[in-house]
């Protein structure tokens, strides 16, 4: 089960990557951007598997550290999550490009972050 939350982690940073620069990088053409936009969603997507992998190893007692680190291991992707939803639902309104890229280049960050800790672990 960890090597499952190994590897769906490494897709959230290569996802979220891909579509935030994807995004960031064709600002005036419609048909890139749709696609990138639906990288986007898989990313998300993965984000949500992410938790719950890591909710499940969390009950089984499988903690990445005791150090104040594994804290941010586990709450930097359940905000990078909200923000996410955020970006998604105020998208709507707004800028759906510009608030979709941030969210996505802000958890692929996140996910380095983490990943990076829970390889520490």
């Amino acid at each position: 089960m960890s090597e499952l939350h190994t590897l769906v982690g490494t897709m959230v940073i290569v996802l979220n990557l891909i579509a935030g620069l994807g995004l960031a990088l064709t600002p005036n053409r419609p048909q890139a951007q749709r696609w990138f936009g639906y990288v986007a969603l898989l990313g998300f997507g993965s984000l949500a598997l992410q938790l719950a992998l890591g909710a499940d190893l969390w009950t089984r007692g499988l903690r990445p550290s005791s150090s104040p680190l594994g804290e941010i291991h586990v709450a930097g992707p359940a905000l990078a999550f909200l923000l996410y939803l955020l970006a998604l639902t105020a998208g709507r309104r707004g800028n759906a490009r510009l608030t979709t890229t941030a969210a996505a280049l802000a958890t692929a960050a996140v996910a380095l972050i983490s990943y990076g800790i829970g390889e520490m672990g």
